[in-house]
């Protein structure tokens, strides 16, 4: 239930320009993958990953997310 809300609370969160650029979204364990088209936002993401990851836990009151993947 909580890996739904993160999915459902991942646009607010990154806001429309990552939003945008990401064309699929699994859980696999407790990594979120993430599979990006364009090079340049795959490196943008993956540095933001890590703060993106703490406040879709925060907004859930659980630590569900423990790392981010992003891949092409």
């Amino acid at each position: 239930m909580k890996r739904g809300m993160i999915l459902a609370l991942w646009p607010k969160v990154v806001g429309e320009a990552v939003r945008e650029q990401v064309r699929e979204m699994k859980f696999q364990g407790s990594r979120l993958v993430l599979y990006v088209s364009d090079s340049s936002w795959r490196h943008e993401i993956h540095m933001q990953r890590h703060a993106i990851a703490k406040k879709l836990n925060k907004a859930v009151k659980e630590e569900i997310i423990r790392d981010i993947v992003i891949k092409n």
